[in-house]
């Protein structure tokens, strides 16, 4: 009945069309995804503008969820944008830049920068596509450069052309693209620099900053800092529910058939995370290896030679003394003969000063000081630690 639903999206009721919109939404799959996909998108052309919000919408999500090759799925956008650029969100186009910027694997990167190169060519093209373009050609117009016609400079010229036909929002984007074409090609530096000098003074704020930022840049740091600062953008971090499928939410409910189908990711998506995650950790999965037998392990143990006996047996010390510690043994001896001197009876000529005297002596330092023997408890200590 896919026929008889498409037919039903040219109903006069647009009851009927929401429920033909959202039939197709909802029987849409892997082997009919590009034609129900391409029937929507033709029929935006002439559908109402009550109805577009939402099919733009929907093609997005079916897009991306069942695209096999994700330059089609690039390729279906643009014609959203260009057919109703009015009704594509933000979030629409930023799952645009998040898509290509996960999937460095292809030439997917190099596709849609070339693709955006060609759209923005013309000086008459919506906004959204100068802001998808400025992005993806800031970040990996680097690929095309060498190709014909897309250099550096080229690049630059395309994206200025729209400078004074889009409004702050998009400007700043821009302003982050120029420096990074400064940046690569030396060409360009002259052509970004006085952009830089007029936009400090603009009366946005997001603009004035970037420019004054971007400007005062290769004099603050070194140019190798310059380069960490300017290079491309590491992968997003790919989230449970993307912005599109939230937004689904908020018209539709949690209870709608079509936030079920949203929701539940499809083989294809899967497939999709499975090589992203691969790429990011540059590690393939491999097959856990098999543990052997455990009658084989204790064959092992029997037939290894005993190595902990022989370490055993390095490691005992020596009973012979090495000529530190017997110098260190005879150095002990006169400490301990020094010890019982003085702890002999003093001489019959001479008195024992009393305590008071004892305590000045110690005090004022006059008398001869007391040579103190080693405590026998430490010597073991010092023993191990001389030898």
């Amino acid at each position: 009945h896919q026929a008889t639903v498409l037919v039903s999206l040219k109903d006069a009721d647009i009851s009927v069309r929401r429920r033909a919109l959202d039939l197709l939404f909802v029987i849409c799959d892997t082997d009919n995804a590009e034609r129900i996909v391409d029937e929507l998108v033709a029929h935006l052309v002439v559908a109402d503008a009550s109805i577009r919000e939402e099919m733009v919408l929907k093609i997005a999500i079916l897009a991306e969820k069942y695209a096999t090759d994700l330059r089609w799925y690039v390729d279906t956008i643009l014609k959203l944008i260009s057919i109703s650029g009015d009704y594509v969100s933000d979030s629409i186009w930023h799952r645009v830049v998040q898509i290509v910027t996960n999937h460095p694997q292809g030439d997917l990167q190099g596709y849609a920068a070339a693709t955006l190169f060609v759209a923005v060519s013309p000086h008459r093209c919506h906004e959204t596509t100068v802001s998808v373009a400025a992005y993806v050609l800031g970040e990996f117009g680097f690929l095309i450069a060498e190709r014909p016609g897309m250099s550096g400079e080229e690049q630059f010229h395309v994206l200025h052309q729209h400078w004074f036909n889009v409004d702050t929002k998009t400007r700043a984007i821009l302003i982050s693209t120029y420096a990074k074409l400064a940046n690569l090609y030396e060409e360009c530096r002259p052509l970004v620099a006085p952009i830089f000098a007029r936009s400090k003074n603009s009366s946005d704020v997001e603009v004035q900053q970037r420019c004054a930022e971007y400007a005062s840049m290769r004099e603050a740091f070194s140019p190798e800092a310059v380069e960490d600062l300017l290079r491309e953008m590491p992968p997003f971090e790919d989230k449970r529910r993307s912005a599109l499928e939230l937004r689904l939410l908020e018209t539709e409910g949690e209870d709608s058939a079509a936030v079920t189908k949203a929701s539940m990711p499809s083989e294809v998506e899967q497939q999709r995370a499975l090589q992203s995650a691969q790429m990011l950790s540059n590690s393939p999965i491999e097959e856990e290896e098999e543990m052997p037998p455990i009658d084989e392990q204790e064959d092992e143990q029997e037939d290894a030679p005993d190595y902990e006996q022989e370490d055993e047996q390095e490691d005992e010390p020596d009973d012979e003394p090495d000529d530190e510690e017997e110098e260190f043994d005879e150095e002990e001896e006169e400490f301990d003969d020094q010890e019982e001197s003085q702890q002999q009876a003093p001489d019959a000529g001479e008195e024992e000063p009393p305590e008071d005297e004892k305590d000045d002596v110690i005090e004022n330092g006059s008398a001869n000081p007391v040579v103190v023997g080693i405590p026998k408890e430490l010597i073991p200590a010092m023993r191990k630690a001389f030898s």
